[in-house]
């Protein structure tokens, strides 16, 4: 099949055939997605701008795309059928723990060390007809919004992150009747899909944005 793939010391991507997923041959806790959107973040241009790839072991190029919406095909074994994953429209999670750490923090809040991030950092991403996850590390997109929404979840996610974050310090910095008296201003620089989804939620939150 085909996926999309960026090379090592290369600037300009390239449309390139890697094996076939066997969808007899999955792990006990792995599931087959077939994509069906695709976005793209200045992510990716920073990646197709950089002096260095964070490649998988082994390999001279990875497999770009964070953000993700697909459809459940095959699941192993091991996944749970009451999570009813075949045949569901789920958004992958880029930032996944490295086996080899513990913590007792989140895996977000933590250094670059400790994980690594699909599509961006020594993991293959989304950018092809099919790929595999394990069950855990997806969420099923909710039957009560219109499916394409679920491409969105990554870049709100990220922004709902920020904008939690920055309100929890303020808080605390300031005390929580002074934070909302009088209601905060939120400044959003840029206007692609984090800029527009922290904007949203700010609003949301009742902010003058």
């Amino acid at each position: 099949m085909k996926a999309i793939a960026l090379y090592q010391g290369e600037h300009a991507l390239r449309l390139v055939d890697i094996a076939d997923i066997s969808l007899d041959n999955l792990g006990p806790c792995e599931i087959a997605v077939e994509t069906w959107l695709l976005g793209v973040c200045g992510t990716d241009l920073h990646l197709i701008d950089s002096l260095e790839l964070s490649t998988p072991d082994g390999k001279n190029s990875i497999v770009l795309g964070h953000e993700a919406l697909g459809l459940v095909i095959a699941v192993g074994k091991n996944v749970p059928e009451e999570g009813k994953l075949l045949g569901k429209y789920v958004v992958p999670h880029v930032r996944l723990k490295r086996p080899d750490v513990t913590t007792r923090y989140r895996i977000d809040m933590e250094s670059s060390d400790k994980f690594v991030e699909r599509g961006i950092n020594f993991r293959d991403g989304f950018g092809a007809k099919t790929w595999i996850s394990d069950y855990r590390d997806v969420a099923i997109v909710p039957s009560a919004l219109p499916v394409e929404l679920g491409i969105l979840a990554e870049p709100f996610s990220v922004s709902e992150k920020a904008v939690t974050e920055a309100m929890n310090i303020q808080k605390i910095r300031l005390g929580v009747e002074a934070f909302w008296n009088p209601n905060p201003r939120v400044l959003v620089a840029g206007m692609r899909a984090i800029g527009f989804s922290a904007a949203m939620i700010a609003l949301a939150h009742g902010f003058d944005v």
